[in-house]
């Protein structure tokens, strides 16, 4: 895709160093180009690119200029309640990307503002969540999901309850996240032992509503009990230091499963050398020993995962040790015959 014109970025990070790599326009907004546009044009190999850059910067004029009238006009045709209208799909549908929220926000009307606001905090929330999680499953490695309960829950508190770390935790990481990522300047303040977001005064319950779309973005089950409860008490629910407790949460199985991509990365990566090296004995079995202990550390947080048990499996077999492979390739087997037999067809000969 073509990128958008590279704005001046404050903070540190990897794609401050080359923006045009990494902020592109939209498709659907592409498509609304009367000619085609150079994907490379902020490309430092260009001979001439002045052209090239022309073109985008006259469709990204269209896109403020036209196009974002035009989507404030259809978002004032609806309620942010209403559950057949999808903020981010007309969001898309327009040419707009995620990160242009904040352009966005300025723009609509203050219902729409709480909604848009809500939604962006959302998005932080759940990167920082993701985050945590996958620093926690890496840390404790334990097969079982009560110790990684008990953490996210207690940075859960850290989020929305009331303490010390609470006031600290909106005002540095959110804030410079949401100044990060949609170039936002959030104010945040703290009224006796509430924090406060001016959007929302009106919404005794955003805390309420903000849990629950962060927890549908996470992937969260709670208790039957655990919204109820909040809903006839919500002032004072969220008034406590640490209002959610681990028998709140039911179910972290498919988060544990997802956080294991980390560590198959890190293993897969290396299995690509081994294959790279293969002619080089002396650094192929260290490199094999090194993948299977990532392999291994995997599986530790979900021991039932076909994939990283086929792939021991497949090691053990480079290691010329086939009674080790044979016992990870019937555990996989055990899991999904079918996968098995597409995937390793030289198990038969076990």
């Amino acid at each position: 895709m073509p990128p958008e014109y590279p704005k001046k970025i404050d903070h540190l990070s990897s794609q401050s160093l080359s923006p045009h790599l990494y902020y592109l326009l939209r498709p659907e907004l592409v498509k609304m180009s009367p000619i085609p546009l150079c994907p490379d044009a902020f490309s430092c190999f260009m001979s001439n690119p002045k052209e090239f850059i022309n073109e985008t910067v006259n469709l990204e004029m269209k896109k403020y200029k036209e196009i974002l009238p035009q989507f404030i006009a259809t978002l004032d045709r609806f309620s942010p309640d209403d559950p057949d209208f999808d903020l981010i799909y007309e969001l898309h549908h327009h040419g707009f990307n995620v990160r242009n929220l904040g352009i966005i926000y300025c723009q609509t009307s203050k219902v729409w503002k709480s909604a848009i606001l809500l939604e962006m905090i959302t998005r932080v929330l759940k990167v920082s969540i993701r985050t945590f999680i996958k620093m926690k499953v890496l840390e404790i490695r334990s097969p079982g999901e009560a110790l990684h309960k008990k953490e996210i829950v207690g940075f859960l508190n850290n989020i929305f309850g009331n303490g010390s770390s609470t006031l600290v935790f909106w005002q540095s990481y959110v804030v410079n996240l949401m100044k990060e990522k949609f170039d936002f300047k959030l104010e945040v303040r703290m009224n006796g032992e509430s924090i406060l977001i001016d959007d929302f005064e009106s919404q005794p319950n955003w805390k309420l509503t903000l849990l629950k779309k962060v927890s549908d973005a996470c992937g969260f089950k709670w208790a039957p009990y655990f919204y109820p409860e909040i809903q006839a008490n919500c002032g004072e629910f969220f008034k406590r230091k640490s209002p959610i407790t681990p028998i709140d949460l039911l179910n972290l199985s498919h988060q544990v499963r997802y956080i294991n991509l980390a560590w198959n990365a890190k293993a897969y990566l290396l299995k690509t050398h081994i294959r790279a090296d293969y002619q080089m004995p002396e650094q192929k079995n260290e490199l094999l020993r090194r993948t299977i202990m990532l392999f291994r550390s995997a599986l530790h947080s979900y021991t039932q995962d076909k994939y990283v048990l086929s792939q021991l499996g497949h090691l053990y077999q480079l290691m010329s040790k086939p009674s080790w492979a044979h016992i990870f390739f019937e555990r996989a087997r055990r899991i999904d015959p079918l996968y098995i037999e597409n995937k390793w067809k030289h198990i038969a000969n076990f």
